[in-house]
């Protein structure tokens, strides 16, 4: 009986050191998750490692665009891709070189649907 409750504490500690919002946007193997819901980008801010590979997965009932650059809020912004994504699809970039990315939804940018990718050494 005594093992049954030593392992039901080591489960408990394990549940509580994985996931949470701390983690979140943080890859896993190689890869980050992101959901678009609620016209947000969820985490807003992801950092990777270069060669690692951001996805992106529509949670919400209405399609977005997951756009890189600053957003038509910033003129003269460079775009490298533009997808929309429709609802229960998912798009992924692997970001090979270290740099700090803005990413935004040409739909809802006016809404505050932006984001950050920072990508590392």
């Amino acid at each position: 009986m005594r093992a049954c409750v030593g392992c039901v504490a080591l489960l408990a500690a394990v549940a509580a050191g994985c996931g949470g919002e701390e983690t979140a946007g943080q890859p896993l193997g190689g890869v980050a998750e992101v959901v678009m819901r609620n016209q947000r980008f969820q985490p807003a801010t992801v950092t990777i490692g270069a060669g690692e590979i951001v996805r992106w997965t529509n949670a919400d009932p209405h399609h977005h665009t997951v756009t890189s650059g600053a957003g038509s809020l910033a003129p003269g912004a460079g775009v490298r891709f533009d997808q929309e994504v429709q609802p229960g699809d998912s798009f992924e970039v692997t970001f090979d070189s270290p740099a700090t990315q803005p990413i935004f939804c040409r739909i809802h940018e006016a809404l505050g649907m932006t984001g950050t990718i920072v990508i590392g050494p």
